[in-house]
């Protein structure tokens, strides 16, 4: 249910510039996806997914960088 209403708000929201957006679900889809032991590769995938819908390339998050990220 939590992700369906983040999917609602992510696809409803018309006026945020578009990494605003994506920031702000990677955010929150960390906060609930349910698997502790993983959650970062999916969060990353979804974020590169976003991206190349909007035509920009993938980012690569280094493991030295994962910390800051």
């Amino acid at each position: 249910m939590m992700i369906n209403n983040l999917l609602l708000e992510y696809s409803g929201n018309h006026e945020d510039y578009f990494l605003d957006k994506i920031s702000r679900f990677h955010l929150e889809f960390e906060n609930i996806y349910p698997f502790s032991d993983g959650n970062g590769r999916v969060g990353r995938a979804l974020i590169n997914y976003q991206l190349m819908q909007l035509g920009f390339p993938p980012i690569i998050i280094r493991d030295k960088e994962k910390q800051t990220y």
